[in-house]
């Protein structure tokens, strides 16, 4: 093995983890600290003080990033220690579940049910447990989350559809009686899905002393990443494993703890030296992305959140800008002053590639995305496709279309399969009678044109009838942002919180769509100015008609995170939205939230930009929006106002 000199390759803070690592250690470390560097040189020490590779495990949360630090492993030690063990958390439980399949009722060939597998096996068990027949029980997608958050979690599934899906609670016994069925499908057939992994490796943990002693004398030193990260589930199988030799590292940051909605707990971290006696807690706190202007309000922020292990960020870097407040009169304004900011910055040199849009909810970006599509702006969407692409905003304008232009059959099409009791055979029935019409959409108030179909179809058709008639009334006459709010409180409310997973997200979007429309005096300009005159070409994720290498980014906060921008746009800075108006109700949504505004400002490196609109319009009535309380909590000292007020608008 190579000869490594610990003390001048690592800051002190590095050096003190590395080398004073044994027993149970809590690692903080804040965002640019290094904390990746800072693992790869603790293995490398372990190695160095003759603990062989295959008494290592190394847990992180994808593939990619295992692949990463295995690959920084071997070069820093000149090659790769054969014996090591590092990958994700169900990778390692793969691997155990292997050798000891039996002790709990498995044979060692099973299959891994991927997530398309696992809504089939879910929709054959539906069939079987016949459930309500109440309109919209909820599709394959959702009773997999919801059991997939119940696993994780370790909670009963009625207690995780009250807290996670209220909505649904209607249906809680029956979906506690599918769970169950579909539990004991996969164990007939031999298979687990990706949550079992983690399930029976903890099972097999617990109730197997053989296994038990076996894994707790092999790994003696556990080294794990991105510990904030960790949910219930894997926090128990850690304290499993770790419970003979105590020799357990984990890294993270509980300032940036920010996925709740994937069962991430930060109790993990707070309650590690509960857990632990003797644990000994570091801190990283030497930033080397940020200069100190932008450390200096992620430090003013994060402090006001009370479920934390406080530290300081310091940068290295040289002094330079403050972040800076602008506040525009409206969503467009916003849009319109993001654009040309940026337009500026690339007659500077400045690389597309350098420059992030962060927003909290995906629908944030709509008016943007219209704005840099005009001016051919080239950017990506991280984690997401472009707004108008999207499965229930096509459903939604659908029924715009029919409105324009009644002899479009796509958009027919559309609209009729969301309706129970409709599938593709019953749509071409309809269609045929309806198509050979002059105007289809008179023809659809005719019940002759339900004939011959079930009782359960011409309900649902009824129903469609009078929204129909509804839109068609004076009332919506070239208001296409009534129509849109129309729509949403018909029966596609019902079908989209039982359709998709992020339901009620995807009605928040739903009404941003509403709020758009606005700015239009007509339902078919609406169509054809947001939409129907963009082209797009390029790469599938690729927007704005450039084949450019380089373009802006565009991102939930929390597809950001472990990325960085030498500048950053953080938009719609207004309370309710950032934060989420869901989580004002108590002080630990608050609190999760204030760690999103942590993780958003620290993406930055030069340059940030905090931007308010000041106006949200509606179909029925405008609304004036306060700033984030995030940015009124700051002391003024940490940013600078932009005295102008943005009002220009793209139309």
């Amino acid at each position: 093995m190579r000869k490594i000199d610990f003390a001048s390759q690592l800051n002190e803070e590095q050096y003190q983890v590395v080398t004073e690592g044994e027993g149970p250690c809590l690692v903080l470390a804040g965002p640019g600290s290094g904390k990746t560097r800072t693992l790869v040189y603790r293995v490398a020490y372990l190695l160095e003080q003759r603990v062989s590779p295959y008494e290592i495990l190394l847990l992180t949360f994808t593939n990619k990033a295992a692949r990463e630090m295995l690959r920084r492993v071997e070069l820093l030690c000149g090659r790769f220690p054969a014996g090591l063990v590092g990958g994700t958390f169900h990778h390692c439980g793969n691997i155990s579940l292997r050798r000891y399949a039996k002790e709990i009722g498995y044979n060692p060939n099973f299959s891994i049910l991927d997530r398309s597998d696992s809504k089939d096996l879910l929709s054959q068990v539906l069939k079987e447990v016949k459930p309500s027949k109440e309109q919209y029980f909820p599709k394959p997608d959702i009773l997999a989350e919801i059991i997939s958050f119940a696993v994780n979690s370790c909670r009963p599934v009625d207690q995780v559809i009250e807290s996670q899906f209220p909505y649904l609670s209607q249906f809680s016994p029956e979906i506690e009686e599918l769970a169950l069925l579909y539990q004991q499908k996969k164990r007939e057939a031999n298979v687990m899905d990706y949550d079992d992994l983690l399930s029976n490796w903890l099972h097999l943990l617990s109730t197997s002393p053989s296994a038990r002693q076996f894994y707790q004398a092999k790994f003696r030193y556990l080294l794990v990443d991105e510990y904030q990260d960790t949910n219930r589930l894997q926090f128990e199988i850690l304290k499993v494993l770790a419970e003979k030799e105590r020799n357990i590292m984990v890294v993270g940051d509980d300032a940036q703890s920010i996925y709740s909605f994937r069962a991430a707990e930060l109790k993990n971290v707070l309650d590690f030296p509960k857990i632990f006696p003797g644990t000994k807690i570091f801190r990283l706190e030497t930033n080397y992305r940020s200069i100190p202007e932008i450390l200096h309000l992620a430090n003013e922020s994060i402090k006001n959140n009370q479920n934390q292990f406080p530290k300081t960020l310091r940068s290295i870097k040289k002094s330079g800008p403050k972040p800076l407040l602008v506040s525009t009169e409206d969503g467009f304004g916003e849009a319109r002053f993001v654009a040309s900011r940026i337009l500026e910055m690339v007659s500077e040199n400045e690389p597309l590639s350098e420059i992030a849009v962060l927003f909290r909810a995906r629908y944030q970006a709509t008016q943007l995305e219209m704005e840099l599509t005009g001016r051919g702006i080239p950017y990506i969407v991280r984690g997401g496709m472009r707004f108008y692409e999207q499965a229930h905003i096509k459903d939604i304008l659908s029924y715009l279309k029919v409105l324009v232009n009644d002899r479009d059959e796509i958009a027919w099409r559309r609209i009729l399969l969301q309706m129970e009791g409709i599938g593709s055979a019953y749509f071409r029935r309809l269609w045929e009678r309806l198509g050979r019409t002059e105007r289809p959409l008179v023809a659809f108030f005719d019940p002759r044109v339900f004939a011959g179909l079930p009782a359960g179809s011409q309900e649902s058709l009824k129903k469609l009838q009078v929204l129909f008639r509804d839109l068609s009334g004076e009332d919506f006459a070239n208001n296409p942002a009534r129509i849109i709010a129309r729509i949403l409180n018909s029966d596609y409310h019902s079908y989209c919180l039982a359709t998709y997973p992020d339901g009620p997200e995807r009605i928040l979007e739903i009404e941003e769509l509403a709020r758009i429309a606005v700015a239009f005096d007509s339902t078919e300009r609406f169509l054809s100015e947001t939409i129907m005159g963009e082209e797009y070409k390029g790469e599938s994720f690729l927007f704005g008609g450039h084949t450019e290498k380089e373009y802006l980014t565009l991102s939930t906060i929390h597809q950001a995170k472990g990325l960085e921008w030498k500048t950053v746009f953080i938009i719609g800075l207004v309370e309710g939205r950032f934060p989420h108006a869901k989580a004002l109700a108590n002080g630990e949504g608050i609190e999760e939230e204030r760690r999103l505004f942590y993780v958003a400002s620290t993406r930055a490196k030069e340059n940030l930009y905090l931007v308010q609109p000041i106006v949200e319009y509606g179909p029925d009535s405008n609304i004036i929006q306060r700033l984030s309380s995030f940015v009124r909590e700051l002391p003024e000292t940490c940013y600078q106002r932009l005295d102008k007020i943005f009002t220009e608008s793209v139309w």
